[in-house]
């Protein structure tokens, strides 16, 4: 009984020790380690901060070429919830390109797609993803195509925009019973 209670005694100490060692290595390697930074617009002048000193109200400003990664997990999950929901349908993963123009021009296309190599491009996922990234919440943006921004559309948009909310609601049901 006496030698259990001294081992036992030896070994919290022991542990407690090495968790704070711990502790202090990793507090020590995180200040050493350069914090990830942004730009943002706040009263009145745009400035660089640290991404975990953004608040309400600042408007963080993305460049041209600036990645926000999205959840692995979520995206594997996503792809097979879609494979299996909608299997009539390909699926790919990959890079999107976002921004403020509706892309309808080949000359438009290409210069996205010699820029960032893009699988596609949109004008929503960024400001979601932004969020998500900047408040540390898993996301993952799923795209239906309508078209290549060349002319080759097989079918109208009313047609496809039925055809994206059935494989929607199929790949969304799919998905949340894998989360």
């Amino acid at each position: 009984p006496l030698g259990t209670i001294v081992a036992v005694l030896i070994v919290a100490f022991v542990s407690a020790k090495t968790g704070v060692a711990s502790d202090t290595k990793y507090r020590e390697l995180k200040d050493r380690t350069k914090k990830e930074q942004c730009k943002a617009y706040r009263d009145g002048k745009v400035t660089v901060i640290d991404v975990d000193d953004v608040v309400v109200g600042d408007h963080v400003l993305l460049q041209s070429g600036d990645k926000i990664p999205a959840d692995g997990v979520l995206v594997e999950k996503a792809k097979a919830a879609n494979e299996k929901a909608n299997p009539e349908i390909r699926t790919f993963t990959g890079r999107v390109a976002s921004g403020d123009q509706f892309i309808s021009s080949a000359e438009a296309k290409e210069r996205i797609v010699s820029m960032f190599h893009p699988l596609c491009t949109e004008m929503e996922g960024a400001g979601i993803a932004q969020a998500a990234y900047l408040n540390k919440v898993s996301y993952v943006i799923i795209r239906a195509i309508s078209d290549k921004a060349d002319n080759s559309a097989v079918m109208d948009y009313p047609e496809f925009e039925r055809q994206a909310i059935t494989h929607s609601v199929r790949l969304m049901k799919e998905l949340v019973t894998l989360l």
